[in-house]
This record gives structure tokens, sequence and C-alpha cells, in this order.
């Protein structure tokens, strides 16, 4: 479950799967285009799939599988491949 008022972004991928940036647990969540749960990407920290979402972030899917999350916490954008 996300929490709401964390919530830090939402991107769509070209399939209609619905990713959430969830700021109170830094990760990402991916949901159906039913509101299904899915999966989840990413813990807290410094490293490589780890985020420190503050009060910005974004995600946004390129249409080739690539998910680009925006890390404000790290100063860095992150690139996933989801599909």
């Amino acid at each position: 479950m996300v929490n709401s008022a964390r919530l830090r972004g939402i991107g769509v991928d070209g399939v209609g799967h619905v990713f959430v940036v969830d700021g109170a647990n830094n990760r990402v969540q991916e949901f159906n285009s039913n509101g299904g749960y899915i999966s989840q990407f990413g813990t807290k920290g410094t490293g490589t799939g780890q985020f420190m979402f503050s009060n910005n972030a974004g995600i946004v899917s390129d249409g080739r599988g690539n998910l680009w999350v925006t890390d404000s916490g790290n100063g860095r954008i992150q690139k996933w491949w989801v599909h």
C-alpha cells in the first residue's frame, strides 16, 4: 500500500502498468491497469537501486521498457528496465 501523504510521482508505461514513487518507503511500486499490485523495486540508501526520495521525485517510461526515476535525495536519475 502506498502512503498517499508521501506519494512522489506516478508514471504509466506502454502496456498500461502504473508506477508509483513511494517516498515513505523509498521504492517504486508497479500496478496493473486495474490497480492490482504486481511488484516493487528500490530500497533506502545511496547505492545502485537505492533511493533517498525527499520532496521531489519523478518517473517516466521511455517506450522501450525503461523507467527513468529521479532520486532527489541522491541528486541523480536512475534507469530501470522493467519489460
